[in-house]
């Protein structure tokens, strides 16, 4: 992915081995994406090279001058850098125009917008910690975080390195202490941020630019110290091939995308330092004699683009031929072209289409022709969006009062499919359809938080209240219960957090997220206990991957409030489709059995809770009737999305459900409502 520039920079003496460290990072980078579906460090040894290319440059110009010159600087970036960005970029909006479903368009506008403004590290590391956004599918544009840190980078040390220069200078040998012992604390800063950041939050920090800074300046330092290291040839040697034994062996040893950056880090990013300090050796026996092999050299200059092209021609396979992996032929094939695109493009961008003379001719992008590639790629995502925004408004405004949209009542007519009619929600804005509530931090609580955020909705004057508490599959039955409620004397307050279900004990993947789900347990039973709703409404089992089960400190949690004489209703969990469903709809029809679930494999034959029907104050739920029957779980009926993602029900047909719940719900109902009657009456 390195594009490192030197353009109106003191020149440096060329390093083949460095060009072929470049081949063997984009190499690793596009073969674990394509075939083995991990990450490999390569992009780790990338940021150390440019922070020894680029941090060495402004080194040099800072010391000798006691200046950067910034607008030169950015200038020689941009002509570089930007002209191939933007010809992936605008390539990837038109096909993706022209080729995916309108469910991925939404997401693609964004992060278009986010990678030409280089925010796209921030845009998914915000979408790592937002439960909603994990469920999307990658994107194109997301191999863009890289390159928006590496400019991100440029913009950090270029101002860091412009004030430096200023400083008296303090030497030791002929090195600049005033610009290197900054630039070691911001090292170790960076360094000790990253390991905190990954402790506590492994998905924000893999995109933080702050937790990745230290990698540049590792680059930095060795360009920095390099001069006046005056090492025996035969530990260059060792350090050459101990250096690319780790840089090769990282992603094999290490599951870089979940313990990364961190102190993990270290292993490519030292490799990548020991490979440069090592140099050109000369020796036949050293690491550096394959690395600046030919091959190596012209995979190394067409890298900035392979890495650029690599990761969009492998999504836009696995959607085209709907396969969850390229597998060896088909990954040969996205590879195959990824090489052949990166080879064309870099020969028209930089060489200008021409073949090199033996005087060779290099190509210089002015700044308004890279300022216009720019606005035509802004242009393009904003008329995009703006006709997106058109087309939703149109799918909204359909009136489904007109009998051709009576979702979950087609299942009680056994007729799923009698009435054609356009699909509610459609696939533009499927995605969006729930209640902001399910997703503002302002009602529900977030992944990370622990505070009993709640909202109340109905009749706030009611007499009567009613809790909905538990994880996502509680709140999607937010709609339902407001719909079911609106004429009676009830009020709905919310106590819900993404990916938490409401039990004693969360066995959770992340011990960081079983901490916080723990936690705001507490938080929520205590307040449950101290104000002593009329009733709460959970969820009885979970039902992910199939495997339907009642969650462990599930019985605890409802004995504790049975016991203090809260009146719980239980509902059944709901089929997890496990695909994008509004996206299946899309492609293959609404009657296919693609689009199908059997229901054998999404639910238990019989509900797993119906053991503790006997508990005094529970009620048990089970409205999976109207997502199966007796063979298949389905994704549309009565010409209503069932569900807005993989597993989350649509607010529209929770909406149509409310029939079938109160039905089941009016016993405990009428129940608390005699008793509260006959109390206030004695």
């Amino acid at each position: 992915m390195d594009r490192s520039v030197q353009t109106n920079l003191p020149a440096r003496k060329f390093r083949p081995e460095i060009q072929g460290l470049r081949a063997i990072g984009a190499i690793l980078v596009a073969s674990y994406h394509i075939w083995i579906e991990k990450v490999s460090g390569g992009i780790d040894v990338f940021f150390v090279i440019s922070g020894f290319l680029i941090l060495g440059s402004l080194y040099n110009q800072a010391d000798r001058t006691q200046t950067v010159d910034l607008r030169r600087f950015a200038t020689g970036l941009m002509s570089r850098l930007l002209p191939m960005a933007m010809l992936v970029t605008i390539s990837i909006m038109i096909l993706a125009f022209l080729l995916l479903p309108h469910t991925r368009w939404h997401a693609i506008i964004l992060e278009s917008a986010a990678s030409t403004l280089n925010i796209e590290n921030w845009k998914l590391a915000y979408s790592a910690i937002d439960y909603l956004d994990r469920e999307d599918a990658a994107s194109p544009f997301q191999h863009f975080w890289a390159l928006s840190i590496q400019w991100q980078f440029y913009l950090i040390f270029g101002l860091s390195f412009l004030v430096l220069a200023k400083i008296q200078p303090l030497r030791l040998g002929r090195i600049n202490i005033s610009i290197a012992a900054p630039l070691v604390l911001m090292l170790a800063g960076s360094l000790a941020y990253s390991v905190y950041i990954t402790q506590k939050d492994q998905a924000f920090a893999y995109f933080s630019t702050f937790a990745r800074v230290w990698e540049f300046a590792l680059g930095g330092l060795v360009a920095i110290v390099l001069p006046e290291l005056r090492l025996p040839l035969a530990v260059r040697i060792g350090f050459g091939w101990l250096g690319l034994a780790a840089v090769l062996s990282c992603g094999v040893l290490l599951n870089v995308s979940t313990v990364f950056p961190g102190y993990a880090a270290l292993w490519p990013t030292c490799g990548a330092a020991l490979i440069i300090i090592a140099g050109q050796t000369q020796s036949r026996f050293a690491a550096d004699r394959i690395l600046s092999w030919s091959l190596f050299g012209y995979v190394g200059k067409i890298s900035y683009a392979l890495y650029l092209w690599h990761w969009p021609i492998l999504i836009f396979y696995l959607i085209i031929f709907d396969v969850t992996h390229a597998g060896i032929v088909g990954g040969a094939a996205v590879f195959g072209l990824s090489i052949v695109l990166a080879a064309i493009s870099t020969w028209i961008v930089e060489d200008g289409g021409q073949w090199k003379t033996e005087r060779g001719r290099n190509v210089t992008w002015s700044f308004p022709a890279v300022a216009t590639a720019v606005a035509v790629a802004m242009v393009i995502s904003v008329t995009w969006y703006g006709a997106e925004a058109s087309w939703i408004a149109k799918e909204r405004a359909m009136d489904l009062r007109d009998g051709t949209h009576p979702g979950a009542e087609a299942f009680d007519r056994a007729n799923r499919s009698a009435i054609t009619a356009a699909l509610v929600p459609g696939p533009l804005w499927a995605r969006k359809d729930l209640l902001a509530a399910h997703a503002d931090g302002i009602c529900h609580q977030t992944l990370s938080g622990t505070a009993p955020l709640s909202c109340v909705y109905g009749n706030k004057a009611a007499s009567h209240t009613i809790a909905v508490v538990g994880g996502s599959h509680s709140a999607h039955w937010l709609p339902t219960l407001i719909e079911g409620l609106k004429n009676r004397d009830w009020k709905i307050v919310t106590y819900t957090k993404s990916s938490c279900l409401f039990v004693a004990k969360e066995a959770n993947e992340d011990s960081r997220q079983e901490a916080s789900c723990k936690k705001w347990n507490e938080n929520v039973m205590s307040r449950l206990l101290e104000t002593k709703p009329d009733a709460i409404f959970t969820t009885s089992t979970r039902a992910q991957h199939g495997i339907e089960v009642i969650p462990p400190g599930w019985l605890e949690h409802m004995q504790k409030l049975t016991a203090a004489g809260i009146k719980v209703i239980a509902i059944r969990d709901t089929p997890w489709m496990e695909f994008n469903v509004s996206e299946c709809v899309e492609r293959y029809g609404t009657n296919t059995t693609r689009c199908f679930r059997p229901r054998s494999s999404r639910l238990a034959t019989t509900d797993p809770a119906a053991a503790n029907a006997s508990l005094v104050n529970l009620t048990l739920l089970d409205l999976n009737d109207h997502f199966c029957d007796e063979k298949w779980c389905y994704p549309v009926t009565g010409n209503i999305m069932m569900f807005y993602d993989k597993h989350h029900i649509s607010a529209t047909y929770a909406r149509t459900l409310a029939p079938g719940l109160m039905d089941d719900m009016n016993p405990a109902l009428v129940e608390i409502e005699g008793r509260r009657a006959k109390s206030v009456g004695g």
